[in-house]
């Protein structure tokens, strides 16, 4: 008789304990989720401050662009006539706070211009640039396709050529062919150039609030 009763204690403990489970995990659940949901940044809190950003950079074209959120994902849309005003309107976007990714829809509508015409745009502006002046870099356009050739000191200098060059009126696509060959000894004032200018570049600094001296490398 003990026998039966000690069995029909254990399934009536069995029976409580998966009633207790069945009760509580959706409510961990929820307050896990709900915690969760708390933390999370809003979709329109994102949304107004990738449009910020955006709006105070001098080098895109805020009203082109149309931005989006749905959980925590932003899209960017729009149409734009230079291909360094899009990379730059992405970086703008990644560096915001609650950001999850970034799906980049802007298309490049480029100004329509001779061959010449940009080349010499592109020649100039690299020798205008103090990051980028001391390098002969080879540029070749067809049909609006620049390609880049020749030798740097750093990933860096490479990536500083091809952004300069993103940044003409119509240029639609780049092919960066830029060789880098580390120098050991460079120049100070080359690298002082080239800190600059990628702090210039990064839209996590406001590199007006920093002063760059370098000596003896």
């Amino acid at each position: 008789m003990s026998i039966f009763t000690s069995n029909a204690n254990r399934t009536v403990s069995s029976l409580t304990l998966s009633i207790f489970i069945l009760i509580a995990a959706p409510i961990l659940q929820g307050a896990a989720f709900a915690k969760k949901t708390k933390s999370r940044i809003p979709d329109i809190t994102i949304t107004r401050a990738v449009k910020g950003e955006l709006a105070s950079d001098q080098a895109v074209s805020a009203h082109l662009i149309d931005v989006r959120t749905n959980d925590g994902i932003v899209e960017l849309s729009g149409s734009i006539d230079n291909l360094l005003a899009r990379d730059r309107a992405v970086k703008l976007a990644q560096a915001i706070r609650g950001v999850r990714a970034v799906v980049n829809r802007i298309e490049v509508y480029p100004v329509v211009r001779a061959d010449s015409d940009i080349r010499v745009d592109i020649v100039t502006a690299l020798a205008e640039d103090p990051a980028t002046d001391s390098y002969e870099i080879r540029v070749d356009v067809e049909d609006g396709k620049a390609v880049l050739s020749g030798n740097v000191e750093s990933w860096a200098e490479k990536q500083l050529c091809a952004s300069v060059t993103k940044g003409i009126l119509g240029v639609n696509e780049l092919k960066n062919n830029i060789k880098v060959s580390f120098t050991p000894n460079r120049k100070d004032h080359e690298i002082k150039a080239e800190i600059e200018r990628r702090l210039e570049l990064d839209p996590h600094v406001t590199e007006g609030l920093l002063e760059v001296a370098v000596k003896d490398g």
